[in-house]
């Protein structure tokens, strides 16, 4: 014989109307999309929020401390995004970035791809010298044509001297389009 419990629970849905069970379905999934969405917000990283942008094709404006891009994601890794600016594509490693701004909020936990940084960036184009800017970390910028790539440092020439940066210094890198023509200012 069936407990009371249950009894009790069976005479309860007697007489529940097809709308209330639609009703109650319809508020546990609700609540079930907002635990969701808690749960995200939670454990949310840059990279995915990063990543979630460039997947929208959201502009965004990208803060690195006092250094602004303003853009389209064009590639997130773990280490690094990618901006399309109105003249070149932006480098920001994310651990430069202290502020994204986008139209909508964004949650999300996933952990992008590994993949390529700013070193591996450059070492593919140092072979053609580019005109590049490098904006540091202290504020300070280094324009001028990258020539060389260490370990952890570009070589870059200015106009009457050779500057050698290190990386892990640099907020963003600028990379001139191509209708941009002569040295990074």
């Amino acid at each position: 014989m069936a407990g009371s419990d249950e009894i009790d629970a069976l005479l309860a849905s007697v007489g529940r109307s097809p709308d209330d069970e639609l009703a109650e379905a319809s508020a546990r999934s609700r609540s079930r999309r907002r635990w969701l969405r808690q749960q995200a917000a939670e454990s949310s990283t840059m990279a995915a929020v990063l990543l979630t942008l460039a997947e929208r094709d959201d502009p965004v404006t990208i803060r690195c401390g006092p250094w602004t891009h303003a853009g389209r994601l064009r590639r997130v890794t773990a280490d690094l995004c990618v901006v399309d600016l109105a003249q070149g594509i932006a480098l920001i490693p994310t651990a430069s970035i202290t502020a994204v701004e986008a139209p909508d909020a964004v949650a999300d936990d996933r952990v992008p791809a590994g993949g390529v940084d700013l070193a591996a960036i450059l070492a593919v184009v140092v072979p053609e010298h580019p005109a590049v800017r490098l904006q540091l970390r202290d504020g300070t910028e280094v324009a001028g044509t990258l020539v060389d790539l260490g370990k952890d440092v570009a070589v870059m020439r200015l106009t009457s001297s050779v500057a050698t940066v290190r990386l892990s210094a640099v907020a963003s890198c600028i990379l001139p389009g191509p209708e941009t023509t002569g040295p990074a200012r």
